[in-house]
């Protein structure tokens, strides 16, 4: 009998019984609607060969560990985000268990303790979590953007060795349940003792902070990216140590009010928000951070709110010389928050020590509003614009109109709100095109009304104006955004793109460059315009590679396949372009050269047919 060395992943549904019991129909109609449309696309895109279904079980088999736990990650966060409005008891949530061990193989199927110990490990998950073994853990420590929490050795049904196990914390933290066992919080009376102590050790914390030794210097060689020549900052999302997630949208909007208040500056260089909270709730070094992101200095702290009040620790290093620049604790009621965001974010100006207009601390030190339930609507409404899907978009929408609701003077609501629109008429969630793009017009030109100095009002309509193929006008509004917030790394990413269609394709490139540079961790969407920027710029082995790596980003897009395959076959790739075309429009049907030309507003109508050609030539149908 064949044996080898493979990733197996075991999944199966929490309470399985349970939830068949209540409606049997219902269930298994919700559950192959996720094997569909989830579970065995994202197995297909990492390669992985599905050995077995066992009712509420799968057995899948992956020649990558990285592949492997990296499809379990994708599957139960996309799980997450569809059980957000299922009522629990009707939820189907999976365990998920990864295990790197030698099988053996009898036809298309796999035994062994490789099987079993994966089995185990799925049994040691969290609903909606992800176990794995130390094997796994050794393949890719560093290779995924995700962190662990070693459980040591559990001993395990029918294996005799005990297995060492990790957690994969998918957002960075642990879920609440698991932690409160790991610390034997599971009584009331265990909770506030350990309550006491958490508070006692945070106020020591604080009162030493100031006085502890100097942080490990960070090595300019290490440095990820030359330093910049202005003074560069990375502010980390301040930790939630109010013990409750429900706290998280104002303390991250404390976080961000920083950082848009820094970006504002012209005189200073700011790494973007999406880059900096992919370490949100980690343990993270400063040296690290400053020599990853290539900044001078970085900001952390930690906010608490007990009752009515709120204790903010923060603290600004230099990174190169691992010393304190400032460091400060604020203690208010939570009614002083919107005044509590503004001496944070003046103190830390200050203590960079950069100097400002009388025009620049205007625009600075504006507040966005200071009513306190409009506050708290556009927060939660911003959770759910982020989660670039049609039923959320549709939430930040009714979220952010009550935003505007609860304060009319509110821009950063209305325009915001404008943005909703905008997205559902790029993504054809309605329909026409164009009435989603004028009501997304009409409310940018209302926040400016409101405040003509808000500059992502003056972005959406550069963006709008771009997909209505008037390049210039885009170029106008997108200048316009970067003069009032120059180190918004999504608005420079926006101006290479309006530059790209305009055929200014070195331009193009020296403003995507600038958005990556801005923010590490960019978005896909940026490899797409850089490859077209690259590509219009005759930079032809560039745009390949950043062609491929969206591919590689986002290997469920469509798009993204297509537009490659049109790019092997203007390098003479034919077969690879072919190839690929096909696997795009595998399950994409709908997806012709009539659909794609809606995504080409180029100025230049030949510039425009030429790349449709490129995608005809890779096999893509005219209708």
């Amino acid at each position: 009998m064949e044996r080898r060395l493979t990733a197996i992943l075991a999944a199966d549904v929490v309470g399985y019984s349970r939830i068949m019991e209540q409606d049997e129909a219902a269930t298994l109609a919700a559950l192959k609607t996720h094997r569909e449309q989830l579970i065995d696309p994202a197995i297909a895109d990492r390669h992985g060969r599905i050995v077995k279904l066992m009712g509420d079980g799968t057995l899948v088999e992956f020649a990558s560990v990285v592949d492997a736990v990296a499809c379990a990650a994708e599957i139960q966060r996309e799980m997450h985000v569809r059980n957000r409005e299922v009522p629990k008891d009707r939820r189907i949530e999976l365990r998920i268990g990864v295990h790197l061990g030698d099988v053996m193989i009898d036809g298309e199927d796999l035994y062994g303790d490789g099987v079993n110990v994966a089995a185990r490990l799925e049994g040691l998950a969290e609903p909606g979590g992800i176990c794995i073994s130390q094997q796994a853990y050794d393949q890719i420590e560093t290779k995924l953007d995700l962190a662990y929490e070693n459980l040591g050795e559990q001993q395990v049904k029918n294996i005799a060795r005990p297995v060492r196990a990790y957690r994969v914390l998918i957002d960075g933290r642990p879920p609440a349940a698991a932690a409160r066992r790991r610390w034997g919080l599971t009584r009331p009376r265990t909770i506030g003792a350990a309550l006491a102590v958490l508070f006692i050790a945070v106020g020591i914390a604080t009162w030493w902070r100031p006085w502890s030794p100097d942080i490990v210097p960070a090595s300019i060689e290490r440095y990820a990216f030359p330093l910049p020549e202005k003074p560069s900052i990375a502010v980390l999302a301040f930790d939630n140590l109010s013990g409750d997630p429900e706290q998280d949208y104002w303390i991250d909007g404390t976080t961000e009010a920083i950082i848009t208040a820094l970006s504002k500056t012209p005189n200073l260089f700011v790494i973007a928000r999406n880059s900096t909270f992919t370490y949100k709730g980690q343990a993270v070094k400063v040296r690290e951070i400053a020599e990853e992101f290539g900044v001078r200095y970085v900001l952390e702290g930690s906010i608490q709110r007990t009752g009515d009040r709120v204790r903010v620790n923060a603290q600004l290093i230099d990174g190169l010389s691992g010393r304190h620049v400032w460091a400060e604790q604020f203690d208010r009621t939570f009614d002083d928050l919107f005044a509590l965001q503004d001496d944070l974010k003046r103190e830390v100006v200050t203590a960079l020590e950069v100097e400002l207009t009388e025009g620049e601390q205007a625009r600075i030190w504006r507040r966005q509003t200071d009513n306190q339930k409009a506050y708290e609507l556009f927060r939660k409404a911003l959770v759910m614009y982020r989660h670039r899907n049609k039923a959320d978009n549709q939430e930040a929408r009714r979220l952010f109109t009550a935003a505007a609701a609860a304060d009319p003077n509110f821009a950063d609501a209305t325009c915001n709100l404008g943005f909703t629109y905008f997205r559902a008429g790029i993504n054809g969630w309605e329909r026409p095109r164009g009435e989603a793009f004028g009501k997304g017009r009409e409310l940018a030109e209302q926040a400016i009304a409101l405040n003509p100095d808000y500059p992502h009002a003056y972005a959406l309509l550069g963006a709008i104006a771009t997909w209505d193929n008037n390049s210039d006008l885009a170029i106008d509004q997108f200048q316009k955004s970067l003069e009032l917030e120059p180190n918004y790394s999504a608005n420079v990413a926006g101006y290479a793109e309006a530059l790209v269609y305009a055929g200014r394709g070195a331009e193009a490139v020296e403003q995507i460059e600038r958005a990556m540079r801005l923010s590490p961790y960019y978005s896909p969407w940026y490899l797409f315009v850089a490859g077209n920027a690259y590509r219009m710029a005759g930079r032809m082995d560039d745009a390949l590679a950043a062609f491929e790596k969206r591919v590689e980003r986002a290997p469920k897009s469509t798009f993204a396949k297509m537009w490659l395959a049109g790019l092997y076959a203007v390098l003479g790739r034919q077969e690879d372009a072919e190839a690929l075309m096909a696997k795009a429009r595998k399950g994409a049907a709908w997806l012709t050269l009539q659909i794609a030309g809606r995504y080409l507003p180029y100025r230049d109508a030949a510039e425009r047919e030429a790349i449709l050609e490129s995608l005809r030539k890779a096999g893509l149908p005219e209708k």
